[in-house]
């Protein structure tokens, strides 16, 4: 019985790669992990 070793293929990938995703975007949308920052002034001067 010979036993086929390959990579991981697109269907053990993909999963994970999902909930990755998730987590970040549910990361990014925290404002206490990001809070919004005002813009930088421009300095017309410089």
């Amino acid at each position: 019985m010979a036993r086929h070793v390959e990579a991981l293929g697109w269907i053990e990938i993909f999963p994970v790669g999902v909930l990755v995703s998730l987590v970040s975007a549910g990361l990014l949308r925290n404002p206490r992990l990001l809070p919004a920052r005002q813009p930088a002034p421009v300095n017309a001067g410089a």
